[in-house]
């Protein structure tokens, strides 16, 4: 009896001693599987070939899929580029609940190497469900250690592949920059200015104020470098919060919100610019005049006395002459409507409000006051004044038509990176020469 005991026993252990090793030797074929396809890869056209071989190793591949690109990110095995297309198509073709799986295991490396592999693979596959998980890979381990510009890099790659991928996703990144390291958060902010499209401004005003003063300077410095792609902005919501910012006790977080308010065009902060020329801080005086000069296009010194006289006498002409000037202009006889168009032109307080009413004045019938109105609105840089001589650069009088051409070539020829968009003008029916 014992004799049999013994027997089992001892079969047992041979047993376990050998699977180890019948599993080491699979992964061993595997791997050198995985490196002969790889190395038959010459030409393009050997791509698809090498990612069907690699499909073939089944779910068993991925991991030795894996370990191969985070050895390519180092300089021990580096990987040619047709063949690091044949592993991330390999890759991307295998079961995405294994794949998310393997990446998930991830967020426990301490090795950036690996951390940058599983971020290259979740950029590629990823969408908006995968989001935290690229930002946990984007996370060293110790959170308060800044990660190296490589693993930063990826993490930017990745959130951009992410957000690119799914309408929607750069909101519900935006939801996550509270939460994020310091780090992270520039990348965040980064990412959702560069996918964001129209929306990006209302989406990083969403985020001010809600993770302290540095996180609002990562802001305000994405809002002030905004792309071409964004014009004046019509957030009322985004522009009183930046706004507001102009009175902040930190000076750097008013200095960055001068240049936020110039680059959004927020004529509403003219009277608070206005206030700062005041300012002990040097930089934050020159940052405010900057800002004046920009919106007003008015070039009076920086003085603070100029510029006070300059807003109270345009806020009383707010106050007695605007609405006049609407009625006249809807309603008035040709010479009362003349004049509001003269007075219109002349006002750089509130231009954007200035330019709405003297849109008004295209839809006049007498042709001298819509030319003159044209010849007016092609001084003023906004939305306004684009949309009404884009509503009469066909009219039916050839005059008008010309003028308000002419008027638009002046805008666009004026116009900053961040304003008048290019892709309005092929409305016209004519080309403008």
């Amino acid at each position: 009896m014992r004799a049999t005991s013994f027997l089992f026993s001892s079969l047992v252990l041979l047993f376990l001693s050998r699977a180890p090793c019948a599993a080491q030797e699979r992964e061993r074929d595997t791997e050198n599987a995985v490196a002969r396809l790889l190395a038959g890869i010459e030409r393009p056209a050997h791509v698809s070939r090498a990612v069907e071989g690699l499909l073939r190793l089944g779910p068993a591949g991925l991991q030795p899929l894996f370990e191969r690109l985070c050895a390519s990110e180092g300089d021990e095995a580096p990987l040619a580029p047709l063949q690091l297309a044949a592993l991330h198509g390999a890759i991307a073709r295998l079961p995405r609940e294994e794949c998310f799986g393997l990446l998930e295991r991830e967020t426990r490396a301490s090795d950036d190497r690996r951390r940058e592999a599983a971020l290259e693979v979740l950029g590629r596959l990823g969408g908006r469900g995968e989001l935290k998980l690229a930002l946990d890979l984007g996370t060293p381990l110790d959170r308060e250690a800044p990660p190296d510009f490589a693993l930063s890099a990826a993490l930017e790659r990745a959130l951009l592949g992410l957000c690119e991928r799914e309408e929607g996703t750069p909101r519900a990144l935006a939801s996550f920059f509270p939460r994020v390291p310091q780090f992270a958060q520039t990348t965040v902010a980064a990412v959702v200015a560069r996918t964001g499209g129209e929306s990006a401004p209302s989406l990083l005003g969403t985020m001010l104020g809600s993770a302290g003063v540095e996180a609002d300077a990562i802001l305000l410095l994405e809002l002030s470098e905004s792309g071409p792609a964004w014009g004046a902005s019509e957030d009322a919501l985004l522009l009183e919060r930046v706004r507001g910012l102009l009175g902040h006790p930190d000076a750097r977080l008013r200095v960055l919100a001068c240049l936020a308010v110039e680059k959004l065009r927020d004529h509403e902060a003219a009277p608070d610019l206005v206030v700062l020329l005041e300012d002990r801080d040097p930089n934050l005086r020159r940052r405010a005049h900057a800002a004046l000069v920009s919106l007003t296009g008015l070039h009076l010194p920086p003085d603070p006395e100029g510029w006070l006289t300059w807003l109270a006498e345009g806020l009383a002409w707010w106050d007695e002459r605007a609405e006049p000037c609407r009625i006249a202009l809807v309603s008035g006889e040709a010479a009362e409507a003349a004049a509001s168009v003269r007075e219109l032109a002349r006002q750089r307080l509130f231009v954007h409000h200035a330019a709405s009413i003297l849109a008004l004045a295209v839809q006049r019938e007498e042709p001298d006051i819509v030319k003159s109105a044209c010849r007016a609105l092609g001084t003023m840089r906004e939305n306004a004044a684009q949309q009404a001589l884009l509503s009469v650069a066909n009219h039916p009088d050839p005059a008008i038509a010309k003028e308000a051409q002419a008027a638009l070539r002046r805008l666009e020829r004026a116009r900053t990176p961040d304003h008048l968009p290019r892709a309005s003008l092929p409305r016209l029916n004519r080309s403008l020469p």
